[in-house]
């Protein structure tokens, strides 16, 4: 959620009409928010998600470097994180919010309905928000990346704007602050784990990009601080600056 209004002033930004997207980084997260103005309501396979290509290969198969990651609203009241990892061919589960296991990369995402302070629209709708690990990229100045929202009616929007589940199509993020040596974490990406799932709770989508699975609740409040990120998308380059007040309020009708 938006703590204050100018929470995400030192952040890069975009928008794409009703979903903005604002990213900014510290010595210890990458944070990412995610504003879906136009989903006014939390509903069963609402979700947000981000991937990252650590090493910025660029293949257009998932590589055991490439991560994406879900925050699904699954039922009433329960959202939960989904950790996919490429295998080299395709995407597999690496882990998800239900299993009794810790979460391998320490990653924490959260949603909410609550838009009290968001400076864009005052109206409840979702906003979601990842802190990635810093070690999680090891000492690397750039990754790939890409982030997207999706709602129940299909509505979704994404960055860069055609951006899909190959890591080709993602944009290229840098770092605005750049960090020694770092080792990351050893995550090996597993063909074997097939949760056992309960009936009447959703089966693990075959891949980030054909999810029908989506997120929400609860309220997750983020550090401040950083500073503006350099994106460059596959077709071009865009610049993100640092805002240096907080848009006006959108006026809905």
């Amino acid at each position: 959620m938006w703590t204050s209004q100018d929470e995400w002033v030192d952040a890069a930004e975009i928008s794409y009409g009703d979903a903005v997207f604002c990213i900014k980084d510290d010595k210890s997260f990458l944070h990412v928010l995610l504003d879906f103005i136009s989903d006014e309501t939390v509903d069963l396979g609402d979700l947000a998600g981000v991937r990252f290509d650590v090493y910025g290969d660029k293949a257009y198969k998932p590589q055991p470097d490439d991560y994406s990651v879900s925050l699904i609203h699954q039922y009433s009241g329960v959202e939960n994180i989904w950790i996919f990892q490429g295998n080299g061919t395709q995407w597999t589960l690496n882990w998800r919010g239900e299993w009794n296991v810790e979460n391998p990369l320490r990653i924490v995402a959260a949603s909410t309905g609550n838009a009290t302070n968001d400076p864009y629209s005052k109206s409840p709708h979702l906003v979601y928000e990842f802190a990635i690990p810093r070690n999680m990229f090891g000492d690397k100045s750039a990754i790939g990346f890409s982030a997207y929202m999706s709602n129940r009616e299909l509505d979704e929007a994404s960055l860069p704007q055609k951006a899909d589940y190959h890591p080709s199509t993602w944009a290229k993020l840098s770092f605005a602050l750049q960090l020694g040596t770092v080792t990351p974490p050893e995550v090996t990406p597993s063909q074997t784990q097939t949760p056992s799932v309960p009936e009447g709770t959703m089966k693990p989508p075959a891949s980030p990009a054909t999810d029908t699975s989506k997120t929400v609740t609860g309220q997750w409040i983020l550090p401040t601080a950083l500073i503006g990120i350099t994106v460059a998308v596959v077709v071009g380059t865009l610049v993100f600056h640092r805002r240096t007040a907080p848009r006006k309020k959108k006026v809905r009708s």
